[in-house]
């Protein structure tokens, strides 16, 4: 199983900008850019790939029980966010790439199925 620290290893290009607890293991992933989706769907132990950043998610991560954001394309993280994450060892690291790429990505490492020669 992975954990937090070692998903981040793993994809390799990503910037941490919240550590929470790097040995938190993760057991899936979610993409979604609805917080009423995320709070309906989303498994608990899991990283959530997304564009959004305002200071709400840090509060549905917590409701679902998600140990990790990942923030696609790059996006800015409000320092309001990143304090919320901290005080609820929330994890944070953003990527420049976009959510598919990510999801398959994340999909790769979670399952240990390699992604094709040449792509990465």
């Amino acid at each position: 199983m992975r954990t937090v620290g070692s998903l981040w290893t793993a994809l390799g290009g990503v910037e941490v900008l919240v550590e929470g607890n790097p040995n938190t293991p993760l057991a899936a992933g979610y993409t979604s850019d609805l917080l009423s989706d995320v709070l309906g769907h989303a498994p608990p132990d899991s990283v959530w790939i997304t564009v959004q950043t305002h200071r709400a998610v840090v509060g549905v991560a917590v409701a679902v029980g998600i140990r990790a954001m990942l923030v696609a394309h790059g996006r800015e993280v409000p320092p309001e966010t990143l304090e919320a994450a901290r005080a609820e060892s929330l994890a944070i690291a953003r990527s420049p790439l976009n959510q598919f790429e990510l999801s398959w990505r994340v999909h790769g490492a979670l399952t240990d199925v390699a992604p094709p020669v040449g792509t990465t």
